[in-house]
């Protein structure tokens, strides 16, 4: 997919950009919330086969990543990150929609994701409701805590 300034392509998250912002990205979640409440995966989960990867980028730069990982009828949103410098890009949009489109030909039903809660993560909250999620429970192996939202969305 392309973007008005960048593109969107598939990642391994084997390139050193990529691993920066995943590592940059583990440093946000544990400032700001407790290590129990941290369900962010690193290097390793986001290189096992059933997570499809995206990454932005304008030339040689990387602007932001996602993920999603397969379950049997719906796919998880991991790792959304948008590079510091990228804020207000529609980069965190641009990933998200090809994560929809990717989820949505090999013919899953929904994407869920579990993020955390107000204050910290507002602006989180914020964005997966303007594009169409919903607040919802646990899934998975996920459990009801004090320091998750869970959202849905059907596709």
């Amino acid at each position: 997919m392309t973007g008005q300034s960048f593109s969107i392509r598939a990642t391994d998250f084997t390139e050193a950009e990529v691993e920066q912002l995943v590592l940059f990205h583990l440093k946000k979640m544990y400032e700001t919330s407790p290590a129990d409440g941290v369900f962010a995966f690193g290097l390793e989960a986001l290189r096992e086969p059933d997570i499809s990867g995206f990454a932005a980028w304008r030339g040689d730069e990387l602007l932001g990543i996602g993920a999603f990982k397969s379950f049997d009828t719906y796919g998880e949103v991991k790792s959304m990150r948008t590079a510091p410098e990228a804020a207000g890009l529609g980069v965190g949009t641009a990933i998200l929609a090809e994560i929809e489109r990717n989820a949505h030909e090999r013919g899953l039903s929904a994407l869920k994701l579990e993020t955390g809660p107000p204050p910290h993560f507002l602006a989180a909250n914020r964005f997966y409701e303007k594009h169409g999620f919903t607040v919802c429970g646990p899934f998975g192996s996920y459990a009801e805590n004090a320091h998750s939202v869970f959202y849905e969305k059907a596709l």
